[in-house]
């Protein structure tokens, strides 16, 4: 059987670091690096600043063109850069899916400092073209309904990045502001803040969606949008090649349209931003339009009763008018001349709250549909575009349930303002719910809870991750109970969650029992406690202390409780080992990235028993792996003996 040793000697190369065979055998785009790799802390700082500079000279750009009313030109000088195109690799290689390979089997697996300097020649040359996009249809919430999602090469993915960083800097600082989705900064609950601080005022909203939003938008539009500020033409091209590449069904054929961005594409979502920019800037000019008057004109019933109250000397019959005057407003509800929009959008789903009548809902309705059609090349769906009454009914935005709170404030408040003390009768704001009814559908469907014979939902074992130790399991549900505690921390109905955390609290107890062979649940608590504790770690269910409402919006959380209900392993961040040495060998001649699916990956191939809760810390931290391309070709032929399989094993740097 072959040794290690042997398996580096027949590479040619020992373990000598010295700066004339660091290199030896590789390109000659490689010898420049060297110096470089020799040592490593001068690298690292001289490839901050090669990536800092060239993100300076964009913005640089981008300043320049905007004072002189230009076009920005010579982008291609910037994605055609080796060293930013690292950088963008640095930012997807730890993100959920990026493993996932297109219409061919080539992954981030293998990935090394040659292929990014090939790839920036082939851009500068023109010679790049991206594959055609895999597609795979998943099921909507709506039952019979599927939704495409387009999976591209990984490693076209770092041109989609380097895109994608490139039209930010130069389109985020124009964005409107109410539009929240896929934008730094913004989130779903950025988007949910505006409606709970001044939703109270509104009478009427529009729900809008749009049909098939990301596969419906013109290719020509995209372009005339983008070439208005980008006057470099190998750009333009770049991005041309990236609409027009096509799609794989499942069948097998490749189709190409002149409409639609892939969904599922890193530079999607900018693109589609772009283009409903314009139906952004277009709303808000005609928010300017429809909004008159200063404030509502008084109404005359109540003075009427106030009046009639100074004048009563009667303790008793005061009270009445003033409970009266309690409910009814102050100002003309009704008043013509007092009208107030307000507009938000995420992606493609928008709400339009309107405070006037329902006529004015409806004529602005039928001018965004207007417009959407013949500016941006989308339709509105007749079907979920609905208008409503606020006061009667609720509606749903972004994963919550959206209502007025009926019942009015009873007490005045005192207020201060530049003429003294005023008192006003306070209004209520906006309840934004979590929608329990459709947190228990999502937990039914994936496995974690079930319907009785009297039609209750009663927990059951999740029996697709028995296989995983104690510690895994409980780091599994804390997974799902912090999301969604994170998620819904704005719902005023967040004493209700309660109730869903403890189906989760018995999933988890059921799926220990099963695991461990206990009869019950109750066995499972009294084995491991009230948070089902792991013996080893002593980590526990991360149970609530308090479920008070506390009305909290974080801007950053993207998530949406299906996900984070559905996905079963988080994206962890891993550590750029270019210019390492090889875990076997030694050497740092040609290096490869070995990237490991999922840590079950390194369970199953490395090493067998039981994991413990070292092992399965070694084993977050070996999601990349640096060998040789000799070593990574053995390792993917099944050649490697098991001392070297060890070596691999035990590497977690």
């Amino acid at each position: 059987m072959r040794g290690r040793r042997y398996h580096s000697s027949l590479v040619g190369e020992t373990k000598d670091t010295s700066q004339n065979s660091v290199f030896k055998g590789s390109s000659d785009l490689e010898p420049k690096l060297a110096l470089k790799k020799t040592k490593p802390c001068v690298a690292k700082k001289t490839k901050a600043v090669n990536n800092n500079a060239i993100l300076i000279d964009l913005h640089n750009k981008i300043h320049e063109s905007k004072q002189q009313h230009q076009k920005i030109f010579n982008l291609s000088s910037i994605f055609t850069d080796p060293h930013f195109l690292i950088s963008c690799y640095n930012q997807i290689k730890g993100k959920s899916g990026i493993m996932s390979p297109g219409i061919s089997k080539e992954t981030l697996d293998g990935i090394n400092l040659k292929w990014f300097f090939n790839v920036a020649n082939d851009l500068k040359s023109g010679k790049f073209k991206f594959s055609p996009t895999r597609q795979v249809l998943i099921p909507k919430s709506t039952p019979g309904k599927l939704r495409p999602l387009a999976i591209g090469s990984p490693r076209e993915k770092i041109v989609q990045k380097a895109l994608e960083r490139i039209l930010s800097a130069i389109w985020e600082p124009q964005f409107s502001n109410c539009s929240h989705g896929f934008r730094p900064g913004k989130s779903v609950h950025s988007a949910l803040l505006p409606l709970y601080l001044v939703g109270r005022n509104y009478s009427w909203v529009i729900q809008g969606d749009i049909t098939k939003c990301f596969d419906m938008i013109p290719h020509k539009i995209i372009i005339d949008r983008l070439s208005k500020q980008i006057g470099d033409p190998r750009c333009i091209e770049l991005i041309k090649k990236f609409l027009t590449a096509g799609i794989k069904l499942e069948s097998g054929i490749i189709t190409k349209t002149n409409k639609g961005v892939p969904q599922g594409g890193i530079l999607s979502p900018i693109l589609a931003n772009i283009v409903l920019d314009k139906f952004d800037k277009f709303i808000e000019k005609t928010i300017l339009k429809f909004e008159t008057g200063k404030k509502r004109i008084s109404n005359p019933e109540y003075h009427k009763i106030r009046y009639l109250r100074n004048k009563a000397t009667n303790l008793i019959e005061r009270k009445q008018y003033l409970a009266k005057l309690r409910t009814i407003p102050i100002g003309n509800p009704f008043d013509p001349n007092f009208k107030r929009m307000k507009y938000i959008r995420y992606a493609d789903d928008f709400v339009i709250l309107i405070e006037g009548n329902k006529n004015d809902a409806i004529n602005v309705k039928n001018i965004a549909r207007e417009f959407l059609f013949s500016h941006c090349g989308l339709t509105l769906n007749p079907e979920k575009t609905i208008i409503s009454n606020l006061s009667d009914n609720k509606f749903s935005f972004l994963g919550a349930e959206i209502c007025k709170l009926k019942k009015q404030a009873t007490y005045l408040s005192k207020t201060r303002n530049a003429t003294g003390i005023i008192r006003r009768r306070p209004h209520s704001r906006l309840l934004i719910k979590a929608p329990l009814e459709k947190i228990l559908l999502e937990l039914k469907k994936t496995e974690f809870i079930r319907k009785n014979t009297q039609d209750k939902y009663v927990p059951m074992a999740y029996t697709k991750i028995m296989n995983l130790s104690h510690y895994e399991i409980i780091t599994f549900f804390n997974s799902k109970i912090n999301g969604l505690l994170n998620f819904y921390s704005f719902a005023s109905n967040l004493n209700r969650l309660r109730y869903v955390i403890f189906l989760l609290q018995m999933s988890c107890a059921y799926t220990l029992a099963r695991k461990c062979k206990l009869n019950n649940y109750s066995k499972a608590f009294s084995k491991f406690g009230k948070r089902l504790t792991c013996p080893k770690t002593g980590v526990g269910l991360a149970l609530p202390e308090t479920m008070k409402v506390k009305h909290q919006f974080n801007k950053n959380f993207n998530l949406n409780f299906t996900d984070m209900i559905r996905q079963t392993w988080s994206a962890k961040l891993t550590e750029d080992k270019f210019g390492k040495k090889c875990v076997l060998c030694g050497t740092t001649n040609k290096i490869e990235m070995h990237h490991l699916r999922s840590v079950k990956d390194v369970r199953t191939r490395i090493r067998t028993g039981n994991s413990t809760y070292d092992k399965w810390i070694g084993a977050t931290l070996r999601k990349q792996i640096p060998l040789c391309q000799y070593h990574h070709n053995l390792y993917h032929s099944g050649q490697l003996t098991a001392t070297d399989l060890r070596e691999i094993s035990k590497y977690s740097k």
